[in-house]
């Protein structure tokens, strides 16, 4: 049969003008190592998995095209002729593909179908890529290295609740929302996607949430994606047990950034607590998660965390060897703590006191980095055990007089925070300007005897690194552990 008929159809990208560092690098794994976990009530799966492999198949794009002579606005055609889909319902399937897939950043979310008029049914569907064929490929690499980093540390975690707030974290503190945006304007395609949020570090409310379930998927978590026409806006539903609940990292990261500031008014919250806080018009977002699931949301036992007391509890919480460490307000000043539990209401929480940090002024910053760590004080950026000792100040910035140190975030050796009077009174007028400093090497007044036969070998202070240490070995000496290997 011959193609003689078309429709075509553009998906809008939604956006929100409501509020919108930390994993150190290291080598990436192979991606196939962390398989995706799908809603198992997702619909369409075999067809759109078809033609998911069929878009990533980037050799039939440079065997059909001179790719010197292709604008940005490749098209894709891709044919489904045997899949016997009806003109009437594939934009729907496909309108789907894009809100399950965001590693299909590159895809400007135009399409178009060609079809059998005689019958209705579908010859190929196509789409538009947003950026240069030849560019594609190293885009997607530079995804995949930025998200298999948060993926490897968060799948390090035991259950489900703590990977949501590991992932939810990370975003608010690696990303910042769209100034374009906030002013009014459409900003640029990757603000809309995960690449923007995983790479370019600047995004939306799409994009946000499009990145929250690119990451807890991966983690073996299922999430799928809310979207309001209206509020336009977007957010996220993770499943935890038997039970979904409303996650939006948008909300609950400030308006202008500000580096290390976290909210968790609308972390893991029921249907009624989410639209305590604004949320309302979600009747649509089963049909737009293309899911036949019925979405169970009436679970309030996290509706009353301690973190979403915003008062007493407004930074980084971060985890370590079965902890979860965060900063607590109280008699005017600001504790670290710690607890092995922070879901649980306050009038739940059990703690310890790690470390005081001086009088409370608007929000310390907490931040974990290669098992160290972090915190600031009004004067700069200080280091200590988990247990609050050997406090070491790792940088003490020229502070201008009537102004301090806030909030922190460490990523690639750099640490980053801001310098300001005050940051009191919730969102602000303008992004405040981000200071950064690389990360020195820290010597902390400890050292390790290397000893054989109760006879000491040599003294090494603490910082030596790998390779000076076997400087001082010669051809004749071994290292061996306790069994003589």
């Amino acid at each position: 049969m011959k193609k003689i008929a078309s429709v075509f159809l553009f998906f809008a990208i939604i956006i929100s003008l409501f509020a919108s560092m930390c994993l150190s690098a290291s080598a990436v794994d192979e991606i196939d190592q962390y398989e995706v976990t799908m809603n198992p009530d997702y619909l369409y799966g075999d067809l759109i998995d078809t033609v998911y492999d069929d878009i990533f198949d980037f050799s039939k794009y440079y065997d059909n095209a001179d790719t010197a002579e292709t604008n940005n606005d490749f098209l894709v055609e891709i044919d489904i002729s045997k899949h016997n889909i009806s003109v009437d319902n594939v934009f729907t399937y496909f309108d789907t593909m894009f809100s399950q897939y965001p590693e299909l950043f590159f895809l400007d979310g135009w399409m178009s179908a060609s079809y059998y008029p005689d019958t209705g049914t579908v010859a190929s569907i196509f789409f538009r890529t947003e950026y240069h064929i030849d560019d594609i490929p190293g885009m997607i690499e530079a995804f995949e290295s930025a998200a298999l980093p948060v993926i490897k540390e968060g799948s390090k975690l035991k259950t489900d609740l703590e990977k949501a707030l590991f992932v939810h974290n990370y975003i608010v503190l690696n990303t910042k929302y769209n100034e374009e945006v906030i002013d009014g304007g459409d900003g640029q395609h990757s603000v809309y996607t995960a690449y923007g949020v995983l790479v370019d570090r600047d995004a939306v409310c799409q994009g946000y949430a499009y990145a929250f379930n690119y990451l807890i998927r991966r983690m073996g978590v299922v999430s799928d994606y809310v979207r309001s026409d209206e509020i336009l806006h977007g957010w996220n539903l993770v499943n935890i047990g038997d039970y979904w609940y409303h996650l939006d990292a948008t909300w609950d990261d400030p308006i202008y950034d500000v580096v290390g500031k976290i909210y968790y008014e609308n972390f893991l919250r029921s249907e009624a607590g989410i639209i305590e806080t604004e949320h309302t018009g979600m009747l649509d977002y089963q049909i737009i998660n293309g899911t036949s699931t019925v979405y169970n949301v009436s679970d309030t036992r996290f509706d009353n965390l301690f973190l979403h007391n915003t008062a007493a509890y407004r930074g980084n919480t971060a985890y370590h060897n079965g902890k979860w460490y965060f900063i607590k307000y109280e008699g005017g000043n600001a504790y670290i703590c710690s607890t092995s539990d922070i879901f649980v209401s306050e009038s739940n929480l059990k703690y310890e006191v790690v470390k005081e940090c001086g009088p409370a002024y608007d929000y310390p910053g907490l931040y974990i980095y290669e098992d160290r760590m972090f915190f600031t004080k009004k004067t700069g950026i200080y280091s200590c055990d988990f247990n609050g000792a050997n406090e070491i100040a790792v940088f003490e910035p020229t502070v201008p007089s009537g102004k301090k140190v806030f909030g922190l975030a460490i990523r690639e050796g750099r640490i980053y925070y801001n310098i300001e009077a005050s940051f009191s009174g919730g969102d602000y007028e303008s992004h405040p300007y981000i200071y950064s400093y690389t990360l020195p090497v820290l010597t902390p007044k400890s050292s390790a005897t290397f000893s054989a036969d109760d006879s000491m070998i040599w003294d090494i202070s603490y910082g030596t690194t790998a390779k000076q240490i076997t400087s001082m070995f010669n051809e004749e000496c071994y290292i061996v552990n306790e069994f003589g290997v």
